[in-house]
């Protein structure tokens, strides 16, 4: 009977380090997904940066600030044909030096006014659909400090972070803004708005698949196998089991990069390998995820506090700092 017990006791230790192993990885398929989110938000600055530096340097824009009596029809017939902006851009307006649009109250569904998030670029929800907006000013080509102006585009924001990514974590379509109509949202806190939900991996679903079918052969072993053969059964599943969760234990202590061993000699158990190289390959896709992710993040930081033209810092840093 003390024997049963013992082999009740290791088996119930070895499913909860098995369910253990499932927790960390779902745990570190929801970070890879974050990761993953965050370095597709940055594709969509950059791609919404070029478009605002070519309209900003763009000669027409030039000229109508220097001669806006023309603007209305330039507007309609030039701005959005002449393969200056791609299709992501939904709505495009240019300003003078007070700040005030161009169109004086025409057709344009953009500001009439610029605010104090000038220089910046932040998302907001219009008709239910979220858009990211960005102003950049235009300076005088001969005296670039003077600015003769402004110009502003609001762009698609989902076509462009669904077009520019494909996404391995997280399913897409899944993909929503949680945001009143009309709020403002600044592109460096947007990520804490989004929700969305996980797409199945193939190497979690084959652990999952292996922890599943190692549950199954642990109670037939437990339940066929003699009280001779209970040392054998310590000695083959007992050390590589505890030592994965060790190795479990020192990843959540440590920033990554430490990879398991094969600890089952001669007589290794292929469902434990099978973990093994399992946890070794994602801790690898991890921590090339997570280092590409903290250089987009400082290069999304630096666009969203500095000028886009003259990387001057803007009002945004200006106000951390003070």
């Amino acid at each position: 009977g003390f024997i049963l017990l013992l082999l009740g006791l290791f088996g119930f230790v070895t499913h909860s380090e098995l369910e253990q192993v499932r927790r960390d990885l779902d745990h570190s398929r929801e970070m890879a997904a974050k990761k993953e989110l965050g370095e597709a938000f940055v594709r969509v600055a950059e791609a919404v940066r070029d478009n605002l530096l070519r309209l900003a340097a763009w000669d027409e824009v030039y000229q109508q600030l220097d001669m806006p009596s023309y603007y209305a029809y330039w507007r309609n017939h030039r701005l959005f044909n002449a393969e200056v902006l791609d299709d992501s851009v939904l709505d495009a307006e240019v300003y003078g030096r007070d700040r005030e649009s161009l169109s004086r109250g025409g057709e344009s569904d953009m500001p009439p006014r610029l605010s104090d998030l000038t220089g910046t670029a932040f998302i907001t929800v219009k008709d239910g659909t979220p858009a990211i907006v960005a102003i950049a000013p235009v300076h005088d080509k001969t005296n670039p400090r003077d600015k003769l102006g402004w110009v502003a585009i609001r762009s698609d924001f989902m076509d462009i972070l669904v077009s520019q990514t494909s996404f391995h974590f997280l399913d897409p379509t899944t993909l929503a803004l949680q945001a009143e109509e009309g709020e403002i949202i600044p592109l460096d806190s947007v990520l804490d708005s989004f929700t969305y939900e996980m797409r199945d991996i193939p190497i979690i679903v084959a652990a999952r698949g292996v922890i599943a079918d190692a549950l199954v052969r642990l109670g037939l072993i437990v339940g066929g196998l003699t009280l001779i053969l209970f040392p054998l059964l310590l000695h083959l599943l007992g050390r590589p089991l505890l030592r994965i969760s060790a190795h479990l234990d020192r990843l959540r202590q440590s920033p990554g990069g430490l990879m398991l061993d094969r600890s089952g000699g001669v007589l290794a158990v292929a469902e434990i390998e099978k973990i093994r190289e399992s946890l070794n390959d994602y801790q690898t896709r991890l921590l090339d995820v997570h280092e590409s992710l903290d250089q987009k993040n400082q290069e999304l930081w630096t666009m969203a506090h500095h000028d886009a033209l003259t990387r001057v810092r803007n009002r945004r840093a200006f106000e951390q700092d003070w």
